[in-house]
């Protein structure tokens, strides 16, 4: 059963710690929100767990593993990352783009196989893309390359989905679809790590949250426990107005509060 460990995670940015003591456990099944305030260290969080960022202190674990014992093609095939921003510079059509999520499981030189085909079909169908498969990826708006770099990282099949901000540039039907697609991904066994700024969405689809503050982790525990009028005070600087519909938690940052100093 997949599990992934980091302790102590400390890196360094522009001489100073953008992420200081970081710690966490989760395993399948599960989806873990990571969120706070911009330049909280939520996205350096994720890049330092998979290998993308040099620690400076700390350790990651996949099942029990440092992840620098992992080859490159061994770990791309275990773990998926969308980045934000989905910027694409070259012209290529939508279908071609998902189908670079298959790389890792491709022979030196080889084509798409069977499975390849199946895979990016399925990913593309599941993001909502299918249906401009053949469009150039640099025509797309934001939105749409946002759900199309979605399905790049569904293709990939892997254990774990590390997701930064995947819902950013997204109007609301798709936002909900996107936040499903994950919580139905976890469903099956996929570790979903997810970056959010929307309460309400982290609120609704995560079993966990991890709020951090910077660089530091503040509070970790159900989306009950962290979204606390306290808790996003100290690590927003806002008041929070929580309500309830049909049986579902909602969070909206109401008023900034006065700063200190």
């Amino acid at each position: 059963m997949t599990r992934l460990r980091a302790r102590g995670v400390t890196v360094d940015l522009g001489g100073r710690a953008a992420l200081d003591g970081f710690d966490l456990d989760a395993g399948a099944g599960e989806v873990v929100g990571l969120i706070g305030a911009n330049g909280a260290g939520k996205s350096t969080a994720l890049k330092a767990m998979a290998r993308l960022l040099r620690r400076r202190a700390g350790e990651v674990r996949l099942d029990d593993r440092p992840i620098e014992r992992f080859g490159a093609r061994e770990l791309a095939r275990r773990l998926a990352y969308l980045p934000q921003g989905h910027q694409v510079n070259w012209p290529m059509s939508v279908e071609r783009l998902v189908g670079l999520g298959r790389l890792p499981w491709r022979g030196p030189f080889a084509g798409p196989s069977a499975a390849d085909a199946i895979a990016v079909a399925d990913a593309m169908e599941r993001a909502d893309v299918s249906h401009f498969a053949g469009r150039a990826a640099t025509e797309l708006s934001g939105g749409e390359r946002a759900r199309a770099a979605l399905a790049r990282a569904l293709a990939v099949e892997a254990e774990i989905l590390f997701a930064d901000e995947p819902v950013a540039s997204l109007d609301p039907y798709h936002q909900l679809q996107v936040m499903e697609l994950l919580r139905g991904a976890a469903g099956d066994g996929t570790l979903v790590i997810v970056v959010l700024h929307d309460l309400t969405l982290a609120s609704r689809f995560c079993d966990r949250l991890v709020l951090l503050a910077e660089g530091r982790l503040v509070a970790e525990g159900a989306p009950s426990e962290v979204l606390a009028p306290e808790r996003l005070a100290q690590a927003y600087g806002v008041e929070g107005f929580v309500g309830e519909h049909d049986a579902e938690r909602f969070v909206l940052p109401w008023r900034r509060l006065a700063r200190s100093g």
